[in-house]
């Protein structure tokens, strides 16, 4: 199954492709007329007809199969202006689609990160990547510390079980046309910080087994379902690939001499402003619960709860 931003996405570049070729071929059948032209033939574009005693008046110099020539490309002349200017307007809706996703990147990044802070702060265990709970695992295996072990073992299972969850939301959202995969997949994620929260506060002696399963499951979902923005893949839950990708871009971005290129690259722009996201999210994530303590964990709900309603 192919998430249908990524269809659109194909859709745009054939657009713009087919907008290329309807240009190519309005410059040939003005060269045609040009053409004709020379050798003696008439052509009037502000009529946008040839009457009946125009075409008698040049009959003298056409014949009659250079008169249909020119009737049917004069046809296809107005034909392909009109489709010229369908697709004009397509690109420009695709191209707003595209914009509004790369946005939507940004927004999840900053969610990403303000949540594994938060988390790591109220539960001392990371919900989004998964390299660091397989670093702090075995550490914790190192200090005989099998309660802390579980929970850094259940973050990550839970995250990789909301990878599995996405895609099967992904089918089923499919299957229903009057649905939305990725608001869907954020009104499920603020279920999930609300359970997270509530099991947090609560007395239960699995209270933080509990918060880390909600934040987790609800951060690999986020990151299976949402993988693309502005045509390149991208990561809102963790940095280590991001920032390997940017790197690599800004190193490709120069020539052999070690100067920059002068068009600018989409896709290092895309990726710095993912990254910077998720930093900035992680800040602010890390003060408000040094302020607030766990209704902080609700800031990512508002955050969320606001772009679903933007993106409807």
């Amino acid at each position: 199954m192919v998430d249908y931003l990524i269809v659109i996405d194909a859709e745009r570049t054939l657009l713009a492709n087919q907008l290329s070729l309807a240009q190519a071929m309005n410059l040939q059948l003005a060269a045609s007329i040009h053409l004709i032209k020379a050798l003696g033939g008439g052509w009037n574009v502000q009529a946008r007809r040839l009457e009946k005693r125009k075409i008698s008046a040049t009959s003298s110099s056409l014949r009659g199969p250079d008169v249909e020539i020119l009737k049917r490309q004069y046809s296809l002349a107005v034909c392909y202006e009109c489709r010229r200017s369908t697709l004009t307007r397509e690109l420009i809706v695709m191209s707003a689609v595209r914009l509004n996703k790369i946005w939507l990147s940004f927004g999840l990044a900053f969610v990403g990160g303000y949540a594994d802070a938060a988390g790591f702060l109220l539960a001392n265990s990371f919900t989004g990547p998964v390299t660091g709970n397989l670093v702090l695992a075995a550490i914790s295996i190192a200090d005989a510390d099998w309660v802390i072990f579980f929970r850094r073992v259940l973050a990550i299972a839970l995250f990789l079980a909301g990878i599995l969850f996405s895609v099967a939301l992904e089918r089923f959202v499919a299957s229903r046309p009057s649905w939305s995969l990725l608001p869907t997949m954020m009104a499920i994620e603020i279920v999930l910080i609300s359970i997270a929260y509530c099991a947090l506060t609560s007395p239960l002696a699995a209270r933080l087994q509990l918060f880390v399963s909600c934040m987790s499951l609800a951060l690999g979902l986020q990151n299976g379902a949402f993988r693309e923005a502005g045509g390149i893949g991208v990561h809102t839950t963790y940095l280590t690939g991001m920032i390997t990708d940017l790197i690599r871009t800004e190193a490709e971005g120069r020539n052999v001499g070690g100067a920059r290129n002068r068009s600018p690259d989409p896709k290092g722009n895309i990726l710095c402003g993912v990254w910077l996201a998720f930093v900035v999210g992680a800040a602010i994530g890390a003060t408000m619960v040094f302020h607030f303590a766990a209704l902080a964990i609700f800031g990512t709900a508002f955050v969320l709860l606001a772009m679903m309603l933007w993106s409807r």
